[in-house]
């Protein structure tokens, strides 16, 4: 009753965008890693270099998707 819900792509591993704190102004604002496992306030995350660290959910996001190409018939669809 008073649980609180995840979303989805922290419930299961793969890559997932952590905030970069110090950084050059040319620098992104996020890193990808390996998300290894999430609880509603805590990951623990594998950095690129192999090292495993614990971040705040809060400073995690998703990894973006390939956008899906549209094919003829779902253009068309969409005009009329």
């Amino acid at each position: 009753m008073f649980g609180t819900a995840l979303p989805s792509w922290l419930l299961s591993p793969g890559t997932a965008l952590v905030r970069r704190f110090v950084r050059n102004k040319e620098e992104p604002l996020y890193d990808p890693v390996e998300l290894i496992e999430a609880n509603g306030n805590y990951a623990v995350i594998r950095h690129r270099d192999g090292q495993k660290s614990t971040v705040s959910t809060s400073d995690l996001a998703p990894y973006p998707r390939p956008h899906e190409v549209q094919t003829q018939h779902s253009f068309e669809a969409l005009v009329l």
